[in-house]
């Protein structure tokens, strides 16, 4: 009897213990999945804050009009013109879906005209000159640059990742090789065979879209250099070509960290200047810049890439006084 009772006992123990080992691993099951589903999230969250905000291409769309400024160019071998407002001014023409001005009236390929870009052309250009200054001849930058504004609203508190898909021609190569425009008054206005200097890319996070300057439909623009943004928005490369060839498949990309809302980003295709006054040497260069795509990606903030503004200039040390005592 007394094994029987201890034998029955012993089943019964053993399933109670087999029974709760049940009952834990089903418990323990929704915490663990919820955990996971948690884990899931936050890598989901984390991965799709790297958001594509803009894929902006040039290539493609329709070629809008109205822009403020207009050009002419010949559409019949007996010299007959078309006048033309397709190109980026003062006004704001959609691309694709964004506004868009320009400074010098840089356009965008039209197969009407056969223009050998793709893109949007900027240009960037300088030859020396001869000014007479107190009766002395001098040498002087004669300069011209062209730039885009985009409309855009850029967030605080996050970081840019802005990627220029682009042609570098350097023209002065193209016009001066055997296949280009040979002895003609364009190619004899350079006495090189290839540009001495290179231009840069100036980019800068500004707010507004509207490109400051006296004369943007000039056929001789020059890109303001004042109105600069601060530090923290304002991003330079030089477009460097690294072959012999005349054109160049190139990529920029900068980097932004803001603390500030902004409304519109800048590009400025800008030339080597000499700078100061009566330079021994004025370098020539010839640049064309075609931009096909302008790629935006949104990224958590990275203080890596954020330049803090320089302290506040104290001109009065001991406010209340003249001078200190």
């Amino acid at each position: 009897m007394n094994k029987k009772l201890f034998a029955l006992l012993s089943v019964l123990l053993l399933t109670s213990c087999v029974t709760n080992d049940i009952v834990n691993e089903q418990n323990e099951d929704p915490i663990t999945a919820e955990k996971a589903l948690k884990s899931n999230q936050a890598l989901v969250s984390n991965k799709s804050f790297d958001n594509v905000v803009m894929d902006l291409s040039f290539e493609k769309g329709i070629i809008n009009e109205g822009s403020g400024c207009s050009f002419e160019y010949m559409i019949s071998p007996n010299g007959s013109t078309y006048t033309s407002t397709a190109c980026y001014g003062p006004n704001p023409v959609d691309q694709n879906g964004y506004l868009i001005r320009g400074y010098g009236k840089p356009m965008r390929a039209s197969a009407m005209r056969g223009n050998p870009w793709r893109g949007v052309k900027l240009e960037a250009k300088n030859k020396p000159k001869e000014i007479i200054n107190g009766g002395h001849t001098e040498l002087a930058n004669s300069e011209r640059s062209n730039a885009i504004s985009i409309e855009f609203p850029f967030q605080a508190n996050v970081t840019y990742e802005i990627t220029l898909s682009t042609r570098l021609t350097d023209y002065i190569k193209v016009i001066k090789s055997p296949s280009g425009l040979g002895n003609t008054p364009i190619a004899d206005q350079y006495d090189i065979d290839k540009s001495e200097a290179f231009p840069t890319i100036d980019l800068q996070l500004v707010e507004t879209p509207v490109i400051p300057g006296n004369d943007p439909c000039s056929n001789t623009p020059v890109v303001p250099s004042q109105f600069l943004a601060p530090p923290n928005y304002t991003r330079k490369q030089k477009a460097e070509k690294s072959t012999e060839w005349a054109h160049e498949e190139k990529t920029f990309t900068f980097y932004f960290s803001t603390k500030e809302n902004k409304q519109a980003m800048l590009i400025k295709f800008l030339p080597e200047i000499s700078n100061g006054r009566n330079p021994s040497y004025v370098p020539e260069s010839y640049f064309w810049l075609d931009i096909r795509n302008i790629k935006i990606v949104q990224k958590p903030f990275d203080a890596s890439y954020y330049i803090a503004p320089p302290p506040p200039i104290n001109n009065n040390p001991c406010p209340g006084f003249r001078r200190c005592p």
